[in-house]
């Protein structure tokens, strides 16, 4: 701002927090008196950080190119803590200069907080879903279920330009007999994962319907399947409903589980997907399958 003021004389270049300094970006971070407290209250010695770094700018280059970091997981720590602090004094700032609301110290350590906890919650989610991908096993070829077991392949085929997609589900016994497919054309898929999201659902509510147990679905859209299986919401706001309804479905299913498999062990579901979207056609058949679609089947 004190740059600024000498473009433009009628900006004032006195801090907006405290009214009393002028506002370089070493002020308002670190010396202005209004941030001075929010550090305090975080139990961070400002002292520290002004005789480790001669400016504000080079203290955040650190952040991202500190060469001498033994200890990782506390310097990840440290920097969310930092960098939330930083934007929230910044966020402070702009209040007052736009919206002329004066900083509420005790509000806004509150809101670092929660953003610290909502941070380390993802990173904990994150940890968990690399671990689970690590133990996925990605079956390539399909492989039939057990005995007294149902098999559902779900696939979806969507067109980004029309925003349309198709939908396939197999339905399959223990010696590989399709027990029933169906497929869907639909409307309106805001993208490829939530068209996948939407057959899954579908397929959960297909064979509900039709009063199935014992069920194993199979796709090949590892972000679907991690999503249900993982123990946070780590997707997408216009797919959180998808998921929310998916796992309480599943859980009305005495046994039933949704695993994820190579794309090259699921092409048998790719077949009425596709003809479901270029035909814009729906159709379902048990046990008799159409002999068009048992041609679209066989090379599967």
């Amino acid at each position: 701002m004190v740059k600024l003021c000498f473009y433009k004389s009628d900006i004032t270049p006195t801090c907006p927090l405290c009214d009393q300094e002028p506002e370089t970006l070493d002020h308002l971070i670190l010396d202005c008196a209004s941030s001075r407290a929010i550090w305090f209250a975080m139990n961070i010695n400002v002292a520290n950080i002004q005789s480790s770094s001669n400016a504000v700018t080079s203290w955040i280059i650190s952040w991202f190119s500190d060469p001498s970091i033994t200890n990782q997981d506390y310097w990840n720590t440290w920097i969310i803590m930092v960098m939330i602090t930083t934007w929230e004094i910044w966020k402070n700032r702009c209040n007052k200069v736009f919206r002329n609301k004066s900083p509420n110290i005790t509000k806004s350590v509150k809101s670092i907080n929660y953003q610290i906890q909502h941070c380390f919650q993802i990173m904990i989610h994150r940890q968990q879903q690399s671990t689970l991908n690590k133990s996925l096993q990605f079956t390539s070829t399909w492989e039939p279920p057990f005995i007294g077991q149902l098999k559902i392949n779900i696939d979806v085929s969507y067109d980004d330009v029309d925003k349309e997609f198709g939908f396939g589900l197999i339905i399959r016994d223990y010696t590989g007999t399709c027990r029933g497919v169906r497929g869907r054309h639909c409307n309106g898929g805001l993208n490829a994962e939530h068209s996948e999201r939407f057959g899954v659902l579908e397929a959960i509510k297909w064979v509900k319907d039709l009063n199935l147990s014992n069920l194993v679905f199979e796709s090949d859209c590892i972000n679907v399947v991690n999503s249900l299986k993982g123990a946070t919401l780590d997707v997408q706001w216009e797919n959180q409903g998808f998921v929310i309804e998916i796992r309480h479905l599943l859980n009305s299913f005495s046994n039933g589980s949704v695993n994820y498999v190579k794309r090259t062990a699921n092409n048998v579901a790719q077949k009425p997907a596709n003809k479901a979207r270029t035909s814009r056609a729906t159709f379902q058949h048990f046990e008799i399958i159409p002999a068009d679609i048992v041609d679209l089947l066989r090379d599967a």
